[in-house]
């Protein structure tokens, strides 16, 4: 409601004209609308207010406004009625018109009630500039001061206008270098403008405002408010605002950059702007209701941001106030209903893209690698010395034995004939078959498995899919002793994922709680998760463990207490949704305190819950490698130890049928076979080529140490190398020579720890994913039409896409889609968005737009202060190419925006009913007067002062002190928080880990913002949480931010790196301790200390110092926590004493203000 205050000041004179969009409208819009305004289903009497037809329409002899004459019009007869039964509005609703108000309206009807729309719908005109002063903006306000009897406050000092636009432009305080150069007498003014303008800083700063008007987040929100990866949206952001994207450009790309011609990366990624939209993550809930919600909040978003409307008030029904229908609500809600993205947890439509930094980094990545690929091409002779002796070991016979087996069976029932020679012979070929062999274990150590195949009349070629092998150890073998208990995933890019992980030994679980690793992180869900003693496999929950996803052969590992007798290992799947599969092929592996595999066993199906190992059962033998002397193209050796897969076709021999072979699998480790154990195989033949089965063949083993030094050698490396030196042929050698330089020589050790970590590095480097805007075609087009009271499922009447008819039309023919909506918003015609955006950038500047309800442009919102100056605003911003930079500058420049801010002044006036302040006033009565006036300074009869953003203020401390990180773009950073032990709904913990490095210190435009758990410092400060577009921050002042700034961590640690900064870093250049005190004011203040304040915070310095010397204790503690260890051989209380004093003066009202 707009305040008395408000109202009349905007009262004109006896002899004006009454404008009815700016001062009658506003008076009915708030009394009267609710049931005579545009909405038919509210409208009480039949009678419309809102429309001048209506409200002069006679109805029965009773008419509301007759042009020309008061007495007769009902509308007035109402309002002055005394009768609670016929005065307007009605008690219930506990309004009274003021007296003022009402003269007003009387006025207006005795004018002639001349008519108009609402203010803000009337297209923009380029005001005349009153006046002769040398800028417009200063024109338009000195005109309105002078009706007010006012003037200009006198102009700010420079170092404080310094400050003032370094804080405006970039959220940062000038460096000591730019306040020496720019507060210098001889500086120019517009050339610090220019500079602050063009540091990259801008957009970081800038980009906060929007992403806040984005509902930019790192998650997805709604009870389990999942990480979302769309930080590059952040950065396109940052980007944008730094190149001064025009307005109308930036408009576009965001809401329809991939209908755009040859929409490149950039343009796609800038679409993100409305898959910020949160998404639903829950099971059981509908993905259709919540894809709807999202178009719903892109419709409310879109008219907030860039119409100042509150649309959202026409979702149920048409609008109480605004001319804005509930179809019309759904007309607009069309355009947007076609996005391809529908509530899906993997967040799709996705564009994967390369960054420019991701660019530049593997450009640097690939020059190093070409330059040690180089040096490996044309090897040192030394790095070769030890090639000879090193072949030696691969061309001597592994010794192998057969055993007889002692039982086979197929799965045709056929029966097998085993010769004293080990020889296996099957009567017939099938079309499938399977055969499992037992052999007896003579060694209790096997290292490789040999298959020898012999030709066989009638069979022809065979197809081996599948080779397996367990060991049964004898009956009552006492239980392994393990120290490490490991779950593998064998494979790649796929997660591994353990609701728990449960080891038995005497009764008790002895995994529980007990140290857990795994090979990678998904999230916050580490290994601890596998060991909490929650079984249940729901991820929401928080109770899984997770990797990454990225891995090759995933594994997750528990440390038992000692080394332990095992009976039995229960491993728990993840349950919630269709991903339980994904742990198909897994396998438990015991280990000893040496890190020796004592027992492992493989589970080729996924558990639908929970599967149970019993120890001392049979346990699976795992192959590294499978080696054949022949393999038929496309049917490899290793085929058959690989999982089954279309490209795993099996192995196989053809065109050399008639010839004997020979398949070595070599185990991934020695398997230790207790005495009395068996060996099963089972050789699989499930090809879908018919009667490809082996007839004849023999099964032997090795216990040779060296076949695992074989296992390393890829199998042409391994074929080259068993072959003489003499009868090599010249690649033969040459890449037994490489292999042997990058896996083996010593000399070489050096340069392959280097390239190896730079491959790593270049491999890591992965194309990031980011939610864009993609709109459905053809038949998968959806059909819109009215949601009645907005409800999702109760339907009524299709609609196609169009904007409220208040508004100009749509162009003729255009295409009904996202880009034509965009383009209509940025057209010259729409009357809204210009104003609304240059009076945002005002309320920036300012602390309060020329529109106050920066959020509401409609009837509810408040009358612009400066209407002319909005309109010239406006035009300018259109005229000068939606330039938001010289915009920016055209306010920065006017005598208005540095102006003093202190209001220490006399206030000269020009109207004799308003009492001038004498020169002998006092300094508070001066400082009172213009404040008491105009509270809000909407008249900028004085310059702004405002408090800044928790963001701003968080940066503005790491900048003093030194902290600051320069570093721009990427993933998202946790700065330092405190881990609070809270959870999401469904268990995710909210605490994080502190980024490494300087990522803690970056700007807070890159804080990871989670929309359950948003960063509490910033919220102190009036953040959002980003779940629904913010359009105007409040500002509060309240004793919680004052806890902030005095003792969280993040600024404990900020004064603890100033006191360094003034004791260690400049010890030489500052002596004294008023030498540290001047650093200090200029760093933090861009002022020098008066003679009090050096006096009062010496006193500090020193009472602290002694206090200090007297515990070393406090003294390491107030120095060191939370920033880290003192400097060797440093003054732990000196460090201490400064930390104080540097708290103090970081809390300042001028430090925490912007003046």
């Amino acid at each position: 409601m707009r305040s008395l205050f408000a109202i009349l000041i905007s009262l004109p004179v006896a002899a004006s004209a009454v404008d009815f969009s700016r001062e009658i409208r506003p008076i009915l819009s708030e009394n009267c609308f609710f049931c005579h305004g545009p909405d038919e289903k509210k409208r009480e009497a039949g009678l419309r207010l809102d429309e001048e037809l209506s409200a002069k329409k006679d109805n029965d002899g009773v008419i509301a406004v007759v042009p020309g004459n008061p007495e007769k019009s009902a509308l007035l007869q109402r309002i002055l009625s005394t009768d609670p039964d016929e005065v307007m509005p009605p008690p219930k609703q506990h309004k009274i018109i003021p007296a003022a108000q009402i003269a007003l309206i009387k006025e207006w009807i005795k004018q002639g009630a001349t008519w108009g729309k609402h203010w803000s719908y009337e297209k923009v005109k380029r005001s005349e500039v009153p006046g002769e002063a040398k800028q417009p903006i200063d024109a338009f306000l000195v005109q309105r001061l002078k009706k007010e009897g006012l003037a200009f406050s006198p102009e700010a000092d420079a170092a404080t206008l310094v400050r003032r636009v370094s804080l405006d432009l970039t959220g940062l305080p000038p460096t000591l270098e730019e306040l020496e150069k720019f507060a210098a007498p001889s500086a120019s003014y517009e050339s610090m403008v220019d500079h602050y303008l063009a540091k990259t800083t801008f957009g970081e700063h800038w980009a906060s405002q929007w992403l806040d008007l984005a509902r930019y987040a790192d998650s997805s929100g709604y009870p389990s408010d999942q990480p979302r990866e769309i930080w590059a949206y952040r950065d396109w952001v940052i980007r944008a605002l730094n190149a001064n994207m025009p307005f109308d450009q930036f408009t576009l790309e965001q809401l329809a950059g991939d209908l755009l011609p040859n929409p490149n990366d950039d343009r796609l990624i800038a679409t993100a702007f409305h898959r910020n939209t949160m998404t639903q993550n829950e099971g059981g809930t509908s993905d259709e209701e919540f894809r709807n919600a999202a178009v719903i909040d892109r419709v409310n978003t879109t008219f907030a941001v860039w119409m100042g409307t509150t649309m959202a008030c026409a979702q149920c029904h048409t609008h109480k106030y605004d001319p804005l229908t509930h179809k019309e609500y759904f007309q607009i809600y069309a355009f947007l209903n076609q996005s391809a993205d529908a509530d899906k947890k993997d967040e799709s439509p996705l564009h994967s893209f390369v960054t420019p930094e991701l660019k530049k980094q593997r450009e640097n990545l690939e020059t190093e690698i070409a330059a040690l690929e180089s040096r490996f091409a044309k090897p040192d002779a030394k790095w070769l010395a030890g090639l000879e002796g090193w072949e030696k070991q691969f061309r001597q016979e592994l010794p192998w034995k057969a055993e007889p087996p002692t039982k086979v069976t197929t799965q045709s029932e056929q029966k097998a004939v085993v010769g004293t020679d080990a020889i296996v012979s099957v009567p017939e070929r099938r079309d499938t078959d399977g055969y499992t062999l037992e052999l007896p274990v003579k060694s209790e150590r096997i290292t490789a498995l040999r298959l020898e195949t012999m030709p066989t009349p009638g069979f022809g070629n065979f197809v081996l899919t599948s080779l397996k092998a367990l060991i049964i150890p004898p009956a009552n073998l006492p239980a392994p002793k393990a120290r490490f208990v490991r779950v593998e995933l064998p494979g790649k890019d796929q997660p591994l994922q353990l609701a728990e992980v449960q080891v038995f030994g005497a009764g008790d679980n002895l995994a529980f709680r007990r140290p857990a690793k795994q090979s990678s992180n998904y999230a916050d869900a580490d290994a601890r998760r596998a060991v909490d003693g929650t079984t249940e496999g729901d991820y929401a929950k928080g109770s899984v463990a997770h990797t990454s996803g990225q891995d090759t052969d995933p594994w997750w590992e528990v440390e038992l207490k000692d080394d332990s007798s095992i009976e039995r290992v229960v491993v728990w799947n993840r349950t919630d949704g269709d991903v339980g599969k994904r742990l198909e092929g897994f396998r438990v592996v015991l280990l000893d305190a040496k890190r020796q595999t004592v027992w492992k066993s493989e589970s080729t199906a996924a558990p639908a819950k929970d599967k149970t190992f019993a120890i001392g059962g049979p346990v699976s033998v795992t192959f590294s490698a499978a080696l054949a002397d022949h393999e038929q193209n496309g049917f490899t050796a290793a085929s058959v130890i690989l999982p089954k897969d279309k490209n795993n076709q099996g192995w196989a021999v053809a065109p050399q049928i008639d010839k004997p072979h020979t398949l070595t699998l070599l185990c991934a480790s020695p398997v230790m076979a207790p005495a009395g154990s068996t060996l099963r195989v089972t050789l699989e033949h499930q090809s879908s080529h018919k009667q490809h089965t082996l007839g004849k063949f023999k099964l032997s083993l090795t216990d040779d140490p060296r076949v695992q030094s074989v296992t390393a050698l890829p199998s042409n490396i391994l074929a080259a190398v068993t072959i003489a030196p003499d009868k090599r042929t010249p690649a033969q050698q040459s890449v037994i020579q490489d292999h042997y330089i990058r896996t083996v020589a010593k000399e070489a050790a050096p340069e392959r720890k280097k390239l190896a970590a730079l491959q790593k590095q270049l491999t890591a480097l992965k194309p990031v994913t980011v939610p864009i805007m993609k709109d459905l075609s053809g038949k998968d087009r959806r059909v819109t039409k009215i949601q009645l009271r907005g409800n999702w499922q109760d339907l009524g009447d299709q609609v196609a896409e169009g904007t409220p008819a208040i508004f100009p039309p749509l162009p003729k023919d255009a295409p009904m889609n996202r880009l034509t909506l965009a383009q209509w918003l940025v057209s010259r015609d729409n009357p809204l968005t210009a104003r609304v955006q240059v009076n945002r950038l005002w309320e920036t500047l300012f602390g309060t737009g020329i529109v106050r309800t920066s959020e509401e442009f409609g009837s509810q919102g408040d009358l612009p202060y400066h209407p002319e100056l909005l309109d010239w605003l406006a035009a300018e911003f259109m005229d000068s190419g939606w330039d938001v930079k010289h915009m920016l500058k055209l306010m920065l420049m006017t005598q208005a925006y540095r102006q003093n801010s202190t209001t220490n002044f006399p206030v000269q006036d020009r109207r004799t009913n308003f009492p001038v302040r004498s020169a002998a006033s006092s300094e508070s009565e001066l400082g009172s007067s213009l404040v008491e006036r105009d509270p809000d300074n909407r008249l900028i009869a004085r310059g702004p002062r405002f408090r800044p953003t928790g963001e701003m203020l968080r940066d503005q401390a790491l900048a003093v002190s030194g902290l600051l990180s320069a570093k721009m773009y990427g993933p998202s950073v946790r700065p330092v928080a405190p881990n609070m032990g809270l959870t999401t709904a469904f268990g995710r913990s909210n605490d994080w880990v502190t980024s490494e490095g300087e990522d803690k210190h970056r700007r807070s435009v890159y804080t990871e913002i989670r929309r359950n758990s948003p960063y509490a410092s910033f919220t102190t400060f009036d953040a959002g949480n980003r779940e629904v577009c913010m359009v105007r921050r409040n500002r509060t002042n309240t004793p919680l931010q004052a806890f902030v700034t005095l003792n969280d961590p993040v600024f404990i640690e900020t004064n603890q790196a100033m006191a360094r900064r003034m004791v260690l870093g400049d010890a030489k250049a500052l002596p004294s301790v008023k030498d540290k005190l001047v650093r200090m004011f200029k760093l933090c203040v861009s002022r020098e200390p008066t003679a009090p304040e050096i006096a009062t915070l010496t006193r500090l310095h020193d009472e602290s110092l002694a206090a200090y010397q007297q515990d070393k204790e406090a003294a390491t503690q107030m120095a060191t926590d939370p920033i880290g260890p003192a400097p060797e051989g440093s003054d732990i209380a000196e460090l201490a004493a400064w930390t104080t004093v540097a708290n103090v003066v970081m809390n300042l009202d001028e430090f925490l203000m912007r003046r």
